[in-house]
């Protein structure tokens, strides 16, 4: 099993900070092997052989990704697990037909994110308390897409984590590398479903 974490930094140099800051934190934290691609160079034989794909989040300013706000010619098609971290959240929510606001207050730091029921019962949070701390890093939020349920909520953001109600894509708000390595372990085990 494969994962492919396509990196949304505007920058694209892999050996580039931003890289390291938002890409690589996560292939160590996912618990199988992982390549990694920036999201410009993402195509059908970039994802040959791919298992799962993690969209990463960037750096609070860069809003570069944004040019990628149509979906990829791939995506529709696409019907392994994906998984949206913070930017890659918002993409999956434009993609999806949401709407994207600037919220009044970035929500920098720590944060506590609280799981709705469906939550709960979602193997993506299993082993994971309600309410639970995790890192934030967005000035921006997403309104719920059609054909996605909430999972996840705060008073900062009304949609920390959502679930499309048919395929195996997930999106979060916050970013599991930081402080919830769990969250990137369950969406590993979705490879093997």
């Amino acid at each position: 099993m494969k994962v492919l974490v396509i990196g949304l930094c505007g920058e694209r140099d892999v050996n580039g900070l931003r890289f390291h800051e938002f890409v690589k934190p996560v292939q160590e934290a996912l618990p199988c092997k992982s390549r990694a691609l920036h999201f410009s160079k993402v195509d059908a034989l970039a994802l040959k052989g791919i298992s799962g794909i993690v969209l990463s989040g960037t750096a609070l300013m860069d809003n570069e990704y944004l040019a990628w706000s149509s979906p990829p010619s791939w995506f529709s098609s696409w019907e392994k697990p994906l998984l949206g971290i913070c930017a890659g959240h918002h993409l999956l929510a434009l993609w999806g037909g949401a709407k994207m606001v600037q919220q009044k207050k970035p929500e920098i730091g720590r944060a506590q994110v609280r799981l709705r029921a469906t939550g709960k019962k979602d193997p993506l949070f299993k082993g994971l308390e309600s309410p639970f701390s995790a890192y934030e890093l967005h000035q921006n939020a997403v309104s719920l897409p059609p054909e996605f349920e909430c999972l996840a909520f705060n008073a900062q953001c009304e949609v920390q984590a959502m679930r499309h109600v048919q395929k195996p894509f997930y999106g979060v708000e916050f970013h599991p590398e930081v402080l919830n390595p769990r969250v990137l372990e369950n969406f590993a085990g979705l490879l093997f479903k």
